[in-house]
Formats: structure tokens, C-alpha cells, sequence
């Protein structure tokens, strides 16, 4: 019972995350459209020259650099949650916390509708296992290792 449990589960969350990379893709689109959207603003618009080279980092520091926005050579828990965060805030055009069900695309579903908090919460679990010598910073090294 316990394994049937735990596969429902990774594959609701598999099935979440592939919606809100869907997601992602389209709100940017819609987004690009919407010259009056004041969210677009934090996530570049990758048809930019300047932020398709900043979406597509040539090296780790490059990727590194991406997530480091204080400058000091590491990523914090707060800037890997806000930088991995941005798409769902693109989607949350109320700004309410949530996605709710007009705010996903066309034609998608969701049994149980995305919250920030609770994507947060699966960021944290995934820095975590990223952050190998537990130190509560990412450097370059853990920053492309593949995910545990």
C-alpha cells in the first residue's frame, strides 16, 4: 500500500512539474504579448539577444551567476528559491500565492492547484540534497551537479 501511495505520488508530482513547464512556455508567450503585463518583468524575454544568451549560460560560472544575485560567489536557499520561483510568478497573474484554474493554459488541469508555498517547499527539499557539504550554500561545483 505504502509503495502504491508513494508512486501516486511522484507521478502527480512528475505530472505537476511537466504542467507548470508548460505553463511556463506559454505564459511567456502570452506575456510577450502583453506589453502592459508588469510581471514580465521578471523573467527576460528570451527572443531578447541579451536574454537568450542568459537563459543558455555557456559554463558553471556563467549558471553560477544566473542564481547569484548578491554577488558573493554562492547561491543562498533564497536566491535558488526566487530564481527557480519566476515562472510560477509569471503564471500567478493575481499575485495571489496560487495558480489558479484561469491561469493555466488552455486545455490543462490540475487535481490540486500549485502554490507558491508549496513550490518553495519542493525548492528547499531540492537544494538540500544539492547542497553536499551541507554548508546552506550552493557553489559552482554543487551548481552543476545533477540533481540527487
Amino acid at each position: 500500500m505504502q509503495r502504491a501511495v508513494a508512486r501516486h505520488a511522484a507521478r502527480n508530482t512528475f505530472a505537476a512539474v511537466a504542467l507548470l513547464g508548460a505553463a511556463v512556455f506559454v505564459s511567456g508567450a502570452v506575456a510577450a504579448q502583453n506589453p502592459r503585463d508588469t510581471r514580465a518583468a521578471i523573467v527576460p524575454n528570451p527572443r531578447d539577444t541579451g536574454a537568450a544568451n542568459a537563459q543558455n549560460p555557456r559554463d558553471t560560472g556563467e549558471y553560477l551567476r544566473l542564481f547569484d544575485t548578491d554577488g558573493d560567489g554562492r547561491v543562498s536557499l533564497v536566491e535558488y528559491q526566487e530564481y527557480l520561483s519566476r515562472g510560477f510568478m509569471r503564471m500567478d497573474r493575481n499575485g495571489d500565492g496560487a495558480i489558479t484554474a484561469d491561469e493555466l493554459p488552455p486545455g490543462t488541469r490540475a487535481r490540486k492547484l500549485p502554490t507558491l508555498d508549496g513550490r518553495r517547499r519542493e525548492l528547499s527539499a531540492a537544494f538540500d540534497r544539492q547542497d553536499l557539504d551541507n554548508s546552506g550554500y550552493l557553489d559552482a561545483r554543487e551548481m552543476a551537479a545533477p540533481p540527487q
